[in-house]
């Protein structure tokens, strides 16, 4: 029954994210993205495969559904999925995989929740962004888009990650 209940609200923030792209493009300077957080939220009993199968095909739904070009959101959230486990890894060590459970900010707190976050979006946000300017938008414009979207991005992020694991408290 949780499971069901996370994938209707993985499924709601995804039209949520279509609905941000269409209608609260914020500027040129920010990108305002839910879908990295989504994928790190995913539970630990889903294996990488299906993962990466889930964000290709979510990516290329809010492509075909929002103004962005098709395939550029799946070709910055298929790494994200791709290098969840080792992310999840570096800041929470081998216990979450040991007891295959799901992070939680009363567990794990929410400093480490941040820095997870922090860097699947990072992650994310770097393909995206080669992506998006590939080569005609100088260096500098390219790295204040990266610091500002990754500012605005973690707070976006953690708003997120608390709407999906609300499920696992109750």
């Amino acid at each position: 029954m949780k499971q069901s209940r996370f994938f209707v609200i993985f499924a709601l923030l995804a039209v949520a994210q279509i609905l941000l792209n269409n209608y609260l493009n914020l500027s040129q300077w920010v990108v305002v993205t839910l879908l990295p957080a989504m994928i790190m939220c995913i539970p630990q009993r889903i294996n990488s495969v299906l993962t990466m199968l889930i964000a290709f095909g979510v990516s290329l739904l809010v492509d075909f559904l929002s103004t962005g070009v098709m395939g550029l959101t799946a070709v910055a959230l298929v790494p994200v999925a791709l290098l969840r486990n080792p992310l999840l890894h570096l800041v929470f060590g081998t216990e979450i995989f040991e007891r295959q459970e799901n992070i939680s900010i009363g567990r794990h707190g929410i400093l480490k929740i941040a820095l997870v976050q922090a860097l699947a979006l990072l992650v994310y946000l770097i393909i995206y962004i080669i992506a998006d300017g590939a080569g005609t938008r100088p260096v500098w414009f390219n790295l204040v888009r990266l610091l500002l979207s990754t500012i605005v991005g973690t707070a976006v992020s953690i708003l997120t990650f608390v709407i999906l694991s609300s499920e696992d408290s109750r």
